[in-house]
């Protein structure tokens, strides 16, 4: 998602909320007593995912949880795109056991919208085991409706025939199809894990373990004359971990008895099938060995199947609710699984339950700086409830180290934490709650970076004096020298030139951005291409901003010789043209050096042509033939970008395209878009109102936000100058 200031990651610590409470924590042997929303919803399905089958609570916490994915399903439906809708359908799914898709058992209607779009457009793209699984779940919602059933035969004998061919029997060469078989299965019952679909995984595990042991053919198969002795080996070695896999198809689903059970019907004839089932059984124990036990088999699997490591921590939680190593076990996994949020609740609980073991603190904060450093993490409007509560739970670990040992640093620090959760939330739109962490984190250190984001955010919400001194106290703390400290201060002397402009200081602000560009004008020509080339794009706007404008062509067109294959000096340059006096020839011609030499998204070739036909439409100029075939081209796609692209091709009116933002961000630009087409159009009200509109979104972080403020400041100023003139004729 395009943003003017770059959001960094939203932090990587969380522990259960105390609303809802943890699998051990408060309130865990309660009724869940709070409404499942954006902020809750994680906490709430790590409390459902640990609590036993005949758990009363396990229902209504379901229904609950449902209900709040199923109010997710409109906005992704209208987006239209797969990949999102099937993991949308895997979340729902997620919350369904076995025992709740066995037949006869009725399964939730919230889901049946999800599973209709997947069974309608995985079967055009012939996605066997997802429209294989969504055909199951339709048919446990609508019993009755026989139809799902005969789909589903139909699907699985579409994939026999394209895997075997029409022969009554299948080809020799199972080695290489009868994996393919088992892939369909396995997503099968990731999506839909009912009995009859884990004990069909199975079999082919088994059957594929008789091949290679030589006992009877099932299904038709047969070894064939093309096994050679490396491939014998290879198939002992298959045949080996075939009961890891058999029991891998139940512990995933937390079926530890119907483990044992499908392992202990192999016999032992691979050499592990008796101490495998040993294991298992001993897991199922709720007792020392039994956690020792499970903790193994967890490791056991970390590596290759996470997922049913995942599955046997949470076994283990919920047998053993004050052992601390599996809300430890859990997290870990679901920090190398890439789920913060996940991750740091698991770190909280396991604190709650080990609180003076420092080694977990400083895991804990330590995965979390880690995270930071890599920049795993974001937020925005969707998902912005799930950092506030990795904030929450984050200031409650470093509460607890903190009172626990008072005088040893912590990994993560106060600042940075509210630094950077004030950041995701600025990133989500949430323009008080930024500026709440920003301040917290300048009382804990008065640290450049966060002065910088909260000047930034004052002068975007019109708070223009307040950027101005935040600016001011950032470039005294600016004290080292040096190339990368002249273009530091440079940068600043050009916001606090914004501010000084925006709060109604011309003059200030002309000897800001005069002593910005004294500074970087000997540093165009330092450091790599892409330092280059942004020093040369922020003279560019310097020159523009003293009147030097007939000079500020020749740096952008150096600025992207420079750095041709870079999208961020087309993105400044265009989007500086925008809302400065009007060059609508230079904008043609940043727009096919982009659209030229650069490999574009389309939302952001999109949002290229948006911005020159502003321009155009701000010069009174007609648009060139290459925007107009960009704008007519992208309106085919699908998703928000086709629409706006359609909207600027005048296939898609106002109303159409206001009532398909799903978001505030795209409300942010749909009011944005169409404010210009007033503009253009001379209807400056109109474009008033369209522009205050956009920012009412709170959007700070976005282009459009920023340019809807600033067309705003130089309407205001071009009415006065008029109300000036006709007050002296």
């Amino acid at each position: 998602m395009k943003q003017t200031v770059t959001i960094a990651c939203a932090l990587a610590v969380t522990a259960l909320l105390h609303a809802c409470g943890g699998p051990s924590g408060p309130g865990s042997r309660t009724a869940l007593d709070v409404r499942v929303d954006d902020e809750t919803y994680a906490d709430a399905r790590r409390l459902y995912l640990v609590l036993a089958d005949d758990d009363e609570r396990r229902e209504e916490t379901r229904q609950r949880l449902l209900e709040y994915l199923a109010s997710r399903t409109d906005a992704l439906v209208a987006e239209g795109e797969y990949d999102p809708m099937v993991s949308h359908f895997a979340e729902m799914t997620s919350l369904l056991a076995p025992r709740d898709l066995v037949e006869g058992q009725r399964v939730s209607e919230l889901i049946a919208p999800v599973a209709r779009w997947i069974v309608e457009h995985g079967s055009r793209r012939g996605d066997e085991p997802r429209v294989l699984a969504a055909l199951l779940i339709l048919a446990r919602i609508e019993p009755a409706d026989a139809s799902h059933a005969q789909e589903s035969a139909r699907v699985a004998e579409w994939g026999r025939e394209a895997r075997w061919g029409r022969e009554p029997r299948p080809s020799p060469d199972f080695f290489d199809l009868a994996p393919e078989l088992i892939a369909v299965w396995e997503e099968h019952a990731r999506l839909s894990p009912s009995p009859d679909v884990l004990a069909r995984l199975a079999d082919l595990y088994v059957q594929m373990r008789d091949i290679v042991l030589g006992q009877s053919l099932q299904e038709g198969f047969e070894p064939g004359e093309r096994i050679t002795m490396p491939e014998l080996r290879m198939a002992q070695m298959l045949a080996e971990r075939i009961p890891l896999d058999v029991a891998a198809v139940y512990l995933r689903v937390g079926d530890l008895e119907g483990a044992a059970r499908r392992v202990g019907e192999l016999g032992d004839r691979g050499g592990i099938e008796w101490r495998l089932r040993r294991l298992i059984e001993e897991a199922a124990q709720a007792n020392e060995d039994g956690a020792e036990a499970l903790g193994e088999l967890a490791g056991g699997f970390e590596r290759a199947r996470p997922d049913v490591s995942l599955a046997l921590c949470r076994v283990g939680h919920r047998l053993h609710p004050q052992d601390a190593r599996f809300p430890l076990c859990l997290a870990r996994l679901h920090v190398e699984l890439g789920q913060p949020s996940d991750a740091t609740a698991w770190y909280a609980d396991a604190i709650r339950l080990a609180p003076a073991e420092r080694e977990v603190y400083d895991e804990a904060l330590g995965r979390l700086a880690q995270m930071i450093e890599a920049g795993l993490f974001s937020a925005d409007e969707s998902d912005i409830g799930r950092v506030r509560t990795i904030g929450r739970h984050a200031e409650e670990i470093l509460a607890q180290r903190e009172a626990r040992w008072p005088t040893e640093q912590a990994t993560v620090s106060r600042a940075a934490l509210h630094y950077h959760l004030g950041r995701a939330e600025l990133q989500a739109g949430q323009v008080n709650e930024a500026a709440r962490h920003f301040e917290r984190s300048l009382e804990a250190q008065r640290t450049r970076e966060a002065l910088l984001e909260l000047a930034t955010l004052r002068a975007r919400t019109g708070d223009a004096a307040g950027a101005v001194a935040l600016y001011q106290e950032a470039l005294d703390r600016l004290a080292q020298q040096g190339p990368e400290a002249m273009l530091q201060r440079a940068m600043l002397l050009e916001h606090l030139g914004d501010a000084l402009r925006a709060s109604g200081r011309a003059d200030e602000a002309q000897r800001a951005y005069s002593q910005a560009l004294e500074l970087m004008t000997p540093l165009a020509g330092q450091g790599d291409e892409e330092r280059q080339a942004l020093t040369r794009v922020r003279l560019g706007v310097l020159q523009r901003r003293v009147g030097q404008g007939e000079r500020a062509g020749d740096e952008f067109r150096a600025a992207l010789e420079t750095a041709p294959s870079w999208r961020e000096p087309y993105t400044e340059i265009l989007a500086h043209l925008v809302v400065t006096e009007p060059a609508p020839e230079l904008a043609e011609e940043v727009f096919r050096r982009a659209t030229t030499g650069l490999a574009l998204e389309h939302e952001w070739r999109v949002y290229y042509a948006l911005w020159v036909q502003t321009v155009a439409g701000r010069a009174s100029q007609p648009l060139s033939d290459d925007v107009v075939r960009t704008l007519s081209g992208e309106s085919e796609e699908p998703g928000w970008h086709g629409r706006l692209a359609a909207f600027a091709a005048g296939t898609l009116d106002y109303d159409q395209l206001i009532q398909a933002a799903q978001n505030p961000g795209q409300r942010c630009e749909a009011h944005f878009y169409a404010g210009t087409r007033k503009l253009a159009q001379g209807d400056t009200a109109g474009a008033r109102e369209q522009f205050r509109a956009a920012m009412e979104t709170g959007m700070v972080g976005y282009f459009e936000y920023a340019m809807a403020q600033e067309l705003l400041a130089s309407l205001g100023t071009s009415e006065r100058a008029m109300e000036g003139e006709s007050r002296a004729r």
